[in-house]
């Protein structure tokens, strides 16, 4: 069954590939166009929309659909796809695995309204755009395998290049793929397009005008190119490079004798996150930074003999930002005097002891790092206070020092608990937020958090709806001017790293009148058996979110998608307190946006099962073949009444078979007339130039329909005589 399926659709591939090819070029040339555009922020999923459309298209063209039908199902389709790709609803591909179906829905649920908040603000726009595209594309599918015309499929593709490159506003070369493949897709359609009409037709034509039109073709297209390669600032460049390269004296003509060049290779220096200004660029450098050695028993290897996570993670800190001004953070104040003090015994509730021992390698200022709260270091290194609430920092110039902290050690019960008697001070500095935040920010943290009724249930559901809904990217375009960079990243940024997903958590959880704030240093790093030590390279350079908490201070929680999260409910030994449940759809707008996409699927699966069950097999050359038709019913006709006592030779002429037949047929009038009119619709595809309609197909199919009782009332007539002789 299968292989009689996909026998036709191979043939049909193998027949066409040249216009396949060229189509297919055609389409990710306007993609790659689109996709490294520089007019938007996140211009891909244009990019994505463009072959997506195209897929679809394909599935139209290989259905049955006539084209009213076909536009109808598009129409509905390309709307709910573009506002799926375009908006972002769905989470990130590479969270699909493992996010359960009741949080994806929850996270889309959340997109869909975060949309509609985009309204005014070039979401329409972009929106449009992403249609017309994924229309252009359909249409060129369309026009190539049914209507075998490229230039009207070609035009729109020609017309959002030229549009995009105007937009680009940048010394940009013309798409010369686009150019050649497109002359060859108008002139392969007008060839295929000939040739079948020549074929109906019976006119004749000479073997090899194939070899004849691929080199005339293949001519033109190398004169349209070279000429359109020649008007380029591409060329004018290629062409002073030349002349340049002519120019320059041969290698060494200049070198004094004796003269060599160094590689001096420098230890990097100690950079954390720049939180002055959301968006400055990370280092992937892999040069080692520091090595760190701590009291926590080391990882576990397991049996191949790779390092397992450390029960616990800690993040080195050496800076804390408490103030946000709509673009960046400010340093929290450190206080002149030292901090200096025998510690308890025991460490305060929800903490514990942890020694370090710091060898950093690279050259640094005196932002020296600790976990958490240092409360005690060796000479050189000194802890202060940070105002106003009594956490500290470590300062400080030597490069080997120790430090002991007050780890975090705490479960989320506790921290579920917990009270919100937040200190005066705490509440003045960690939940300020500027007077320029855009509203659409404080709805969606209202949305997110709805629901949730602790500080702690907020703090999870920002963290997981920021690691889900965002991909991690480090190639984000910095926000523009003038523009709020949490809002940036919430609205309008294809993703973001580190300093977003923190500052973005911060500010929603001030919004939710819970203190938070966002902390910058180093990640854990890798941990090296033979030292002993983390080694932390310079990658590892990292910022998180620090939320506070009454009875136990500072808690670290992690917003970016890259890194592990810190695991409170692991310490839930007993008592483990259940994840707040995903908030619930109180509007109608997105049950009805789901329902739109729901119904867009249905039709899309409908069309695949068209395409699978009852197909025009790919890049069919012509509309519909009524003729084809004709010929299928006349010869299954024959058949049929083979099996009831009118066999005839294949040799046997539809006229003759006719005539021997009407004697047979007098006293069955439904079938006489039905096989009249169906010789006369075979007669009329075969030897006219005037092809049979849709309407003359679908009459004969409906006479040979109502005929049935005729033919089984010879069925059993022929079964009765062949009992009888036995």
């Amino acid at each position: 069954m299968i292989a009689s399926l996909t026998r036709p659709i191979w043939l049909r591939l193998k027949r066409n590939w040249m216009s396949i090819a060229l189509v297919a070029i055609v389409l990710l040339s306007l993609a790659s166009s689109l996709g490294e555009a520089r007019w938007c922020s996140d211009c891909f999923p244009f990019a994505a929309n463009t072959l997506l459309g195209a897929l679809y298209g394909v599935a139209l063209a290989s259905s049955r659909f006539h084209g009213r039908t076909a536009a109808a199902h598009n129409l509905l389709m390309s709307i709910a796809v573009t506002i799926v790709v375009i908006g972002r609803i769905l989470p990130a591909p590479q969270v699909w695995s493992y996010v359960p179906v009741t949080q994806s829905l929850w996270i889309m649920n959340l997109r869909i309204l975060s949309l509609f908040d985009q309204i005014g603000r070039g979401v329409l726009t972009n929106v449009l755009i992403g249609w017309l595209v994924w229309n252009a594309s359909v249409w060129l599918i369309w026009c190539v395998a049914r209507r075998r015309e490229a230039l009207p499929g070609l035009l729109p593709f020609a017309a959002m290049l030229a549009l995009n490159t105007l937009m680009n506003g940048r010394d940009t070369n013309l798409p010369l793929d686009f150019i050649a493949c497109a002359v060859l897709l108008l002139a392969r359609t007008h060839f295929t397009g000939t040739i079948h009409d020549w074929n109906r037709r019976r006119v004749g034509y000479p073997d090899l005008i194939a070899e004849y039109w691929v080199i005339s073709t293949v001519t033109i297209g190398v004169v349209v190119v070279a000429l359109a390669w020649f008007s380029t600032p591409g060329f004018q460049r290629s062409l002073n490079d030349l002349l340049a390269a002519l120019r320059q004296p041969p290698p060494g003509a200049g070198d004094r004798p004796g003269s060599q060049s160094t590689l001096i290779e420098t230890a990097p220096n100690v950079q954390i996150p720049d939180l002055e200004l959301i968006g400055g660029p990370l280092s992937e450098s892999e040069a080692t930074v520091m090595w760190v050695q701590v009291s926590d028993p080391p990882p576990t290897l397991n049996e191949q003999g790779l390092t397992v996570a450390p029960a616990r993670t800690h993040y080195w800190r050496s800076a804390v930002f408490s103030e946000y001004d709509g673009t960046g953070w400010k340093l929290a104040v450190a206080g002149e005097n030292e901090f200096t003090f025998e510690p308890p015994a025991t460490a305060p509730p929800g903490r514990y002891t942890l020694r370090q021992e710091y060898e950093i390698v690279a050259q640094h200022a005196d932002d020296l790092f600790a976990v958490n709260t240092p409360v005690t270091a060796t000479e050189g290194a000194a802890v202060r206070w940070l105002a106003p609430n009594g956490d500290a920092v470590l300062r400080g110039t030597p490069s080997t020092y120790a430090v002991t902290s007050w780890a975090t050690n705490v479960a989320a019960s506790q921290l579920i608990s917990d009270s919100t008697d937040y200190p005066a001070e705490i509440r003045n500095t960690y939940l300020q937020l500027p007077d320029t935040l855009p509203a659409r920010v404080r709805d969606l943290a209202d949305r997110v958090t709805s629901g949730a009724g602790t500080p702690y249930d907020k703090a999870i559901r920002l963290q997981d709806y920021l690691r889900l809904a965002y991909p991690y990217r480090l190639d984000v375009p910095p926000p523009p001017p003038g523009v709020d960079a949490v809002d940036y990243f919430l609205f309008d940024a294809p993703g973001g790293f580190c300093t977003y997903y923190a500052s973005a958590m911060v500010v929603m959880l001030r919004m939710e009148g819970v203190p938070a704030r966002v902390a910058a240093g180093f990640a854990m790093g890798e941990y090296d058996s033979s030292r002993q030590a983390y080694r932390v390279p310079a990658s590892s350079m990292h910022a998180w979110v620090e939320v506070y908490f009454p009875d136990y201070g500072w808690i670290e929680f992690e917003p970016t998608a890259a890194q592990a999260v810190f695991d409170y409910r692991a310490a839930d030994t007993s008592v483990v307190a259940p994840p707040p449940a995903p908030p619930s759809a109180t509007s109608s707008v997105p049950t009805a946006l789901s329902l739109v996409f729901l119904a867009a699927a249905l039709i899309g699966v409908y069309v695949l099962a068209r395409v699978a069950i009852g197909y025009v097999p790919l890049f069919s050359l012509g509309r519909h073949d009524h003729g084809k038709q004709s010929h299928t019913l006349y010869w299954q006709v024959r058949k049929d009444l083979s099996r009831i006592g009118f066999g005839a030779r294949a040799n046997v002429t539809p006229g003759e078979f006719l005539s021997a037949s009407a004697g047979r047929l007098a006293e069955r009038k439904r079938l006489r007339d039905a096989l009249q009119a169906i010789t006369a619709l075979y007669i009329k595809a075969t030897f006219t130039s005037n092809p049979p309609t849709k309407a003359d197909v679908q009459t004969s199919r409906t006479m040979w329909r109502q005929a049935w009782r005729d033919r089984l009332g010879l069925r059993l007539r022929m079964m009765s005589a062949r009992a009888l002789k036995r």
